[in-house]
């Protein structure tokens, strides 16, 4: 069995060790709801799935929400539901989630899913800037999910860590970039413009967060790299 393979994205290249660990890992994470999973299918037909969490990261979220238990919960780029949807089904009764998107013909089709989930009345889905959203908000965020745009990351955890609830939580998705966080600035020229934009708001927002002494953090290297940020004990 080969232990590693290459696949091209953005006209780069990446290395996998251990062929097939994601899909042995969602193998092994519990199954959605029907009407995530239906969410799943219909954003890969119709969207660039690339942007979609995972299950893996869905679940972790879920999971997450449930253990913490928040009044308040943040989801910074809704795209078409998922994470929001699997925020909800964590949350307890009277509680709520604001996911923000700034596209409004994704977010028509998250609000879609969202009609149709039993959790409906704990979603809150606002169109337009995220930062906006999020300095409008006056109850402590207890969760917030990170995953919008990429060049605005250290903007979003700057305004919810000024509202972060003492025992709160931020996860920030894709903190390795395909692994392309591993290249040196000159590496990383012979990237496609668009995805170097990506691996370099990336790599920045590691290093001031790892720099933070505000923060505890920790990168797990599941899916395309989830972050943990708590405030410092």
């Amino acid at each position: 069995m080969k232990h590693t393979v290459e696949s091209v994205f953005f006209g780069g290249r990446r290395e996998l060790l251990h062929e097939g660990v994601d899909a042995y890992a969602e193998a092994h994470t519990s199954t959605p709801p029907e009407l995530v999973q239906r969410l799943e299918h219909d954003t890969r037909g119709r969207f660039d799935s690339i942007m979609l969490s995972d299950r893996c990261v869905g679940r972790l979220l879920k999971i997450l929400t449930t253990t913490l238990s928040p009044e308040l919960a943040v989801d910074v780029g809704t795209y078409t539901g998922h994470s929001a949807l699997c925020i909800a089904e964590g949350l307890r009764d009277g509680a709520r989630v604001v996911t923000c998107e700034i596209d409004p013909k994704q977010a028509e089709l998250a609000r879609g899913y969202f009609a149709q989930s039993p959790y409906r009345d704990r979603i809150d889905l606002r169109i337009g800037p995220a930062l906006a959203t999020i300095r409008s908000l006056d109850k402590p965020i207890g969760l917030a999910f990170i995953d919008g745009e990429k060049s605005e990351y250290w903007d979003y955890c700057e305004a919810i860590l000024e509202r972060l609830a003492p025992r709160g939580l931020i996860v920030v998705d894709n903190t390795l970039m395909l692994g392309s966080v591993l290249l040196d600035d000159a590496q990383a020229t012979s990237l496609h413009p668009v995805f170097q934009g990506l691996r370099d708001a990336i790599a920045k927002f590691n290093k001031r967060v790892q720099d933070d002494r505000r923060v505890e953090n920790c990168l797990l290297t599941i899916s395309d790299g989830v972050t943990l940020i708590s405030r410092s004990a």
